[in-house]
């Protein structure tokens, strides 16, 4: 089971030949993975979750001043929302994040596909996901309502030559 690691792993087709190697013979991978639909709403989501972190700031008004002053540095560094894997960009982490793209990662690293499997939509917003802070309906009734889901998982098997 890699659950929500292979976005992080330079390398993917290394890391995918080793869990390969290393799998029993009537083995199962299990990856859960993001989805496109994860990027878009840590996208749409970015500037809400500032806006919190900003006001939760300014109501404790405890912040030293040089923690201020780095904020002050970094300014740009958060009008962009972070990169989540190892990829060079939030337009590239998006593509890579389509379900069909994962699927062609494994199969074209030696895998066959049998079963997707859509998980419950979450919001990834870092800290406030942390502290069980929750700004969307439950996870169960959006994907029922919309079948939007925000993580898959794959099963994959070996392909056997």
């Amino acid at each position: 089971m890699a659950a929500c690691v292979l976005e992080h792993i330079k390398n993917r087709n290394l890391a995918l030949k080793e869990m390969k190697r290393v799998l029993e013979r009537d083995g199962v991978l299990s990856c859960a993975l993001p989805t496109f639909t994860w990027k878009i709403l840590q996208l749409l989501l970015h500037y809400p979750s500032m806006i919190y972190h900003f006001m939760i700031g300014k109501i404790r008004d405890n912040i030293e001043s040089e923690r201020k002053q780095k904020i002050r540095r970094n300014c740009l560094k958060y009008l962009v929302p972070n990169i989540d894997g190892e990829f060079d960009g939030n337009t590239e982490e998006a593509r890579a994040y389509m379900t069909a793209n994962w699927t062609s990662l494994l199969e074209n690293n030696g895998f066959v596909v049998f079963k997707v499997k859509k998980l419950l939509p979450y919001a990834p917003l870092g800290k406030m996901r942390e502290k069980r802070i929750t700004i969307v309906p439950p996870a169960l009734r959006i994907r029922k309502v919309t079948g939007l889901s925000s993580s898959i998982a794959l099963f994959a098997r070996p392909r056997r030559i």
